[in-house]
């Protein structure tokens, strides 16, 4: 606790938030300051490819 590591984050709007986590697989960020945060040091490198299809999914508002 108090820890600060060092990351990177995708920023997304706030409203991916929910459709990410009702997803399969769930994608869970952080909300902060109105915007969805992706932090990718909890991402393993392979993951990249279901990542990326989960936001372009959302993003085109299609059910996954």
């Amino acid at each position: 606790p108090g820890a600060t590591l060092p990351s990177a984050a995708v920023a997304l709007p706030e409203r991916y938030a929910d459709a990410l986590r009702a997803g399969e697989p769930a994608v869970l960020g952080r909300v902060e300051h109105g915007r969805c945060l992706l932090d990718l040091r909890a991402l393993p490198p392979d993951a990249d490819a279901a990542l990326t299809a989960a936001v372009l999914a959302v993003g085109a508002g299609r059910e996954r």
